[in-house]
């Protein structure tokens, strides 16, 4: 079983350009911005902007990437809405290697962005059926990508970006 939170910022990186794509949203031209930064308790963190493409409609958007052991709390949401905001980016995405508590999930939903948590893949793909206990098929990565929201966390799948989208939209 692998640690997410070993992942290096690189890979991170490629991680979640090779998760969106995985799901249909093609991300465009993304590049680091607010350049690594650390936490008091350990970890790294820094954000990618750019655009994102889905059905044919491209928009803006501000992702951020952290690797710490504490959990994502609403104040680490409500600064990413607003340096999206700032950035004038029209989405919002944070990706995380730790945990998120409920407060963090509730700003969330309020701000209109995904909480995506990267995940051992043999863990999860063998706790939804997908993979069987046993030889490792070769096609499987180290990491990949669970959405996680107030009615709890969801792999996402190939070819439907419409999970992740859904959760860009604000609520009503």
């Amino acid at each position: 079983m692998s640690n997410p939170q070993s992942i290096t910022p690189d890979a991170f990186e490629i991680l979640v350009g090779r998760e969106l794509r995985r799901i249909g949203i093609e991300p465009v031209q993304l590049r680091r911005v607010n350049v690594m930064h650390s936490y008091d308790h350990g970890g790294y963190g820094f954000d990618l902007q750019g655009r994102l493409e889905a059905y044919g409609r491209r928009w803006s958007v501000l992702i951020e990437c952290h690797n710490r052991p504490l959990a994502v709390e609403s104040s680490d949401v409500s600064a990413l809405r607003t340096r999206a905001d700032n950035a004038r980016a029209a989405s919002a995405v944070l990706f995380t290697t730790s945990g998120i508590d409920a407060g963090a999930l509730a700003a969330a939903r309020a701000d209109a962005i995904p909480l995506l948590r990267v995940v051992d893949a043999q863990t999860a793909l063998m706790a939804t059926g997908v993979i069987q206990a046993g030889q490792l098929p070769a096609w499987l990565p180290e990491y990949t990508i669970e959405l996680v929201t107030s009615e709890g966390s969801r792999l996402l799948e190939a070819s439907d970006p419409e999970l992740l989208l859904r959760e860009l939209r604000p609520q009503q």
